[in-house]
């Protein structure tokens, strides 16, 4: 049986223990919460982004099946998608926003993350 994979995610931390070093999370369910520091949820589509920096939850990303492309809703203080930014969301009542692959998502000002293709 194989895995479905339908992206992977990096990030680069703004602290010195993560000098260098990435963060990555491969999105296996068609839905997930990237999340922060404070988040407690260990399931498979939590990506917890270890840092003050993002808040908990930050961001709900899914997959729709039906047109093939990835959406985001932002819960974080500040979202900026490919230099645009993104309208805060309810966590009851998302606004979707299309979030192509390869696209850079800026977490409050301070910590990127890029989506691609698995």
């Amino acid at each position: 049986m194989t895995e479905k994979i339908f992206a992977r995610f990096e990030t680069i931390l703004p602290e010195k223990q993560f000098a260098g070093k990435k963060v990555e999370f491969i999105m296996k369910d068609d839905e997930i919460i990237v999340s922060g520091d404070e988040e407690t949820r260990e399931e498979s589509n939590i990506f917890k982004i270890p840092t003050e920096w993002v808040s908990t939850p930050h961001l709900h990303i899914k997959y729709n099946k039906s047109d093939g492309k990835f959406y985001l809703a932002s819960f974080g203080e500040r979202t900026i998608l490919n230099e645009n930014e993104v309208e805060q969301s309810d966590i009851n009542s998302p606004l979707w926003v299309e979030l192509a692959v390869n696209s850079r998502i800026l977490l409050n000002g301070i910590v990127g993350v890029n989506i691609f293709k698995s």
